[in-house]
C-alpha cells in the first residue's frame, strides 16, 4: 500500500474518531442522570406531581364536591371568601371571614353569621338523606322528612331504589314509614354501604332572619338567607362555579 493511501486512511479514521467524541459529550449535556432536582424540589416530590397528573382524579375528582379549605384548593377558597363578602355587602351586615384551615359546615357558616344577628335561637331540619350502594351495586336512598302536623314535629321516610335510571320505592309499613326510630334507620343502612349524607335545616336568629342550609358529607352545598327585605342565596358549591346571587 503506497504513502498516500494509508495517509487517507488515517485521516479518515482521526475525523470518525473526533466526530465521535464530540457527540458523546453533548449528549452527556443533554441527559444527566446524576443532575439533583431544582432547588426546593425534592425527587419525591417530583415523583408525586407525576403521579396526580397520571391520575386526573386525584385533585378534582375525589376531593371535588365540596367547599374546600385554603390549604386545600386555594382558588376556590378565594371564590369562596369573596362570595361571602358579596353577601355581607348585599345583606349589608357584618360577616366574619371564613377560617381557611376549616371546612365551611353548617357550623362554620352559622358562627360567620352570628355578629350581626345574634345568637341562633333553635336549629329545625327539614330533611336529610343517606344513600348507600348494596352488595349487588344497587343504588338506594333512606329519605326522612319533618313535617309539622297537630303542633308537633314529626318525621316520614322514604327508602327508594334507583333502577334503569327510575326511582323505585321500596315499600314500608304505615307504622315503618311514619316516626321511624334511629334503630330502624339503622337497620336500613345496614342493606349496603354508606357513600353520601345530606342535610337540610333551618337555624333561627335572634334578629329574626333565618338562614336555610345544605349540608353534603359535611361542607355546605347551598344556603339561602334574607335580611331588611333583601336576600341572598348561594347553589352549586360542588360544581365547577359556586353559583350565588343578592336579591
Amino acid at each position: 500500500m503506497d504513502k498516500k493511501r494509508i495517509a487517507l486512511l488515517l485521516l479518515l479514521f482521526a475525523t470518525i474518531g473526533i466526530w465521535l467524541f464530540i457527540n458523546q459529550k453533548s449528549s452527556g449535556q443533554d441527559i444527566d442522570q446524576g443532575a439533583e432536582p431544582a432547588e426546593g424540589i425534592s425527587a419525591t416530590d417530583l415523583d408525586e406531581e407525576q403521579k396526580q397528573a397520571q391520575n386526573p382524579t386525584s385533585a378534582e375528582g375525589a376531593n371535588s364536591g365540596f367547599l374546600p379549605t385554603e390549604m386545600a384548593e386555594p382558588e376556590r377558597f378565594k371564590l369562596l371568601q369573596e362570595e361571602i363578602q358579596k353577601m355581607s355587602e348585599c345583606l349589608e351586615i357584618q360577616v366574619d371571614p371564613l377560617d381557611p384551615n376549616e371546612d365551611i359546615n353548617i357550623a362554620t357558616l352559622n358562627q360567620s353569621l352570628q355578629k350581626d344577628l345574634g345568637e341562633a335561637l333553635m336549629e329545625e331540619e327539614d330533611w336529610n338523606s343517606t344513600d348507600i350502594r348494596t352488595s349487588s351495586g344497587e343504588l338506594r336512598r333512606i329519605l326522612v322528612t319533618s313535617r309539622d302536623a297537630d303542633q308537633r314535629r314529626e318525621r316520614v321516610v322514604r327508602y327508594s331504589a334507583f333502577r334503569e335510571g327510575q326511582e323505585v320505592e321500596l315499600g314500608l309499613s304505615s307504622e315503618q314509614t311514619e316516626n321511624p326510630s334511629e334503630t330502624f334507620l339503622a337497620s336500613l343502612e345496614k342493606d349496603g354501604e354508606v357513600f353520601a349524607k345530606s342535610y337540610a335545616k333551618k337555624i333561627f336568629y335572634a334578629s329574626g332572619d333565618v338562614l336555610s342550609v345544605v349540608e353534603k358529607d359535611g361542607k355546605v352545598f347551598s344556603w339561602n338567607i334574607s335580611h331588611n327585605g333583601k336576600g341572598f342565596s348561594c347553589s352549586d358549591a360542588d360544581g365547577a362555579k359556586l353559583k350565588c346571587q343578592c336579591q
